[in-house]
C-alpha cells in the first residue's frame, strides 16, 4: 500500500500500526559487522553469507555479545522520541540470527537454533538498556510480513522486507541509516502517514475547549494548559490523546475552583 492510498482514506478511525526494525535502525549492526570482520566498512566484507554463516559457527556467546553490544544509532533514536511524542504504539520487530537452507541438515539445525536464541535474548537486553519497555512486546521473526495486512506500518533498512511489507498490503518506510543518519527522511514519511490521525485527534478534542485552555505536551506528557500563565493545570495518565470527557471534567473542576475563589 503506497502512502498516497492511505492519505486518501483520513476517515478511518484505525490509526494504523507501527512496526520498528531493530539492526541498521535502531542499533549499528553493519558497523560492528564491519570490525568482527577486521574491515572498516561492511560493504568490504568479500563474503557477506559466508561471514553471517562464520559468526553462526563460532557459537551462542560470541553471537549473543554481538548482538548485545551495538552502539545505538541516533536515527533510531530520533525515530522513537518523535513516535513516543506523537503517542503512535508500536511494536519493535526483528530478524533473529539464523543459517538458510538448513536442508534437513541436523548439524546446521542445531546450531541455527542456537545462534537464533543467542540474538533474541542479546536483542532483548539490548532493548531493555536503550528502549526499555518494549522487549516484552516485541517479535522476532524472519517472516515480517505477516504483520502487515491491514495497513500497517514497517520501518525498516532491509528492502527486501520492505518490499515484501508493502506486497502483504503494509505500508513500508526504508530507513537509511547512512545517508539519513539523523533520521530526518525517516521522519519526514511518518508524517506525512499519521498527519491525518493526530490531527484529526487534536482538532477534535481541541474544539472542546475554552478559550482560556488549551491541550498539549508538557514534559512529555499530555496535559491541560493554561493560555494565561502558560502552566500546567492538570497532566493526562492516560494512553494516547486526552478524551473529550477527560477535557471536559478538568475544564470544569478549574472554573469551579476560579469561581469559588472570586
Amino acid at each position: 500500500m503506497k502512502i498516497e492510498e492511505l492519505l486518501e482514506d483520513i476517515n478511518s478511525n484505525s490509526m494504523p500500526h507501527l512496526y520498528l526494525d531493530m539492526d541498521g535502525v535502531q542499533a549499528d549492526f553493519f558497523g560492528a559487522w564491519a570490525k568482527d570482520n577486521g574491515v572498516d566498512s561492511y560493504k568490504k566484507i568479500p563474503n557477506s553469507e559466508e561471514s553471517i554463516k562464520a559468526m553462526i559457527h563460532k557459537g551462542h556467546d560470541h553471537v549473543y555479545n554481538f548482538f548485545r553490544h551495538l552502539s545505538p544509532l541516533r536515527g533510531g533514536q530520533r525515530i522513537i522520541n518523535w513516535l513516543n511524542q506523537n503517542n503512535i504504539p508500536f511494536t519493535v520487530l526483528s530478524a533473529p540470527l539464523s543459517l538458510r537452507d538448513i536442508n534437513g541438515d541436523q548439524e546446521k539445525k542445531q546450531l541455527s537454533d542456537i545462534s537464533k536464541r543467542a540474538s533474541i535474548e542479546a536483542k532483548k537486553d539490548w532493548l531493555d538498556q536503550f528502549n526499555p519497555g518494549t522487549s516484552s512486546q516485541a517479535i522476532f521473526t524472519g517472516n515480517k510480513a505477516k504483520y502487515a495486512p491491514g495497513g500497517a506500518v514497517l520501518v525498516d533498512d532491509f528492502g527486501k522486507y520492505i518490499d515484501a511489507w508493502r506486497a502483504a498490503g503494509g505500508i513500508g518506510v526504508k530507513h537509511d541509516p547512512i545517508a539519513d543518519t539523523n533520521a530526518d527522511r525517516t521522519i519526514s514519511e511518518l508524517e506525512k502517514i499519521y498527519a491525518p490521525y493526530l490531527d484529526k485527534n487534536t482538532d477534535d478534542n481541541q474544539d472542546d475547549l475554552s478559550i482560556n485552555e488549551t491541550v498539549k505536551k508538557v514534559k512529555g506528557k499530555w496535559a491541560l494548559v493554561s493560555k494565561t500563565t502558560g502552566h500546567p493545570l492538570q497532566y493526562y495518565h492516560g494512553d494516547g490523546y486526552p478524551s473529550k470527557e477527560w477535557i471536559s471534567k478538568v475544564e470544569r473542576r478549574v472554573h469551579s475552583f476560579s469561581e469559588d475563589i472570586n
